[in-house]
């Protein structure tokens, strides 16, 4: 049994409901990302110092800022250590709204877990060639590229970016592809860790429902783009800096 309440699991299945998506998807972002049930240094408690990286799927503090945690001068440590002392249940209001927004900025909805993964660990990424169809080989960020991707994804930042995510690279050939981030999301699937959240969410609630196909559509392209750009670029602001 893990640490968390009936109440989480509660919580996250309203959450995945008001942003049309199974709650299993956001669970293996949110063990992938924090080792969500892992121990007491997890979930909501996650901490990584590089870039004070925090909670449920590691916000950035720069993110938080542009969702409305933290006044616009205070420090990215302050703003961590002040958000790391929220529960599981307090923070899941900041997962459903950086779920909206990273769907009204890269203009779908997350179908599946792995579409998600990339949403939170690169967002801009969903808008590169193939990323969209599921394509396995649509790259996502590369050892040595060669011209950049998006506007805001520099190419000396994308050499950031993979050196500092180098494990997702998992058959080793220099580029982090949709496939790879597939694989994670099916290791941690596979993994005895999600199985037992999902058995334990699964008897709290045994009739919360998976989003039906409808309401899972693709959103206007041509949706107001404003706010999510403002916090991508602030997301992007503090893996950089």
């Amino acid at each position: 049994m893990s640490n968390l309440s009936p109440s989480f699991y509660k919580k996250l299945i309203q959450v995945a409901s008001n942003v049309n998506m199974s709650p299993e998807d956001i669970l293996v972002v949110m063990i992938g990302e924090s080792n969500l049930g892992g121990g007491s240094n997890s979930g909501s408690k996650a901490y990584n110092p590089d870039g004070h990286a925090s909670g449920l799927i590691q916000f950035m503090p720069d993110t938080l800022k542009g969702l409305g945690f933290g006044s616009p001068e205070e420090d990215r440590k302050s703003i961590s250590n002040r958000f790391r002392k929220l529960s599981e249940i307090q923070q899941l209001d900041y997962v459903e709204k950086i779920i909206k927004s990273q769907q009204s900025m890269t203009g779908i909805r997350f179908t599946n877990a792995t579409q998600y993964y990339i949403a939170n660990f690169l967002p801009v990424a969903l808008g590169f060639p193939g990323m969209k169809d599921g394509n396995p080989n649509a790259v996502i960020a590369e050892q040595n590229p060669k011209k950049t991707k998006h506007k805001n994804f520099s190419i000396d930042f994308e050499r950031q970016t993979y050196k500092a995510n180098s494990a997702l690279d998992v058959d080793k050939d220099g580029k982090i592809t949709y496939k790879d981030i597939d694989k994670r999301v099916q290791n941690i699937k596979n993994g005895s860790q999600f199985k037992n959240l999902v058995n334990e969410m699964r008897s709290v609630n045994s009739n919360y429902s998976r989003p039906a196909e409808e309401n899972i559509a693709e959103l206007d392209q041509s949706a107001e783009l404003s706010e999510p750009e403002t916090i991508f670029s602030k997301f992007l602001d503090g893996l950089i800096n």
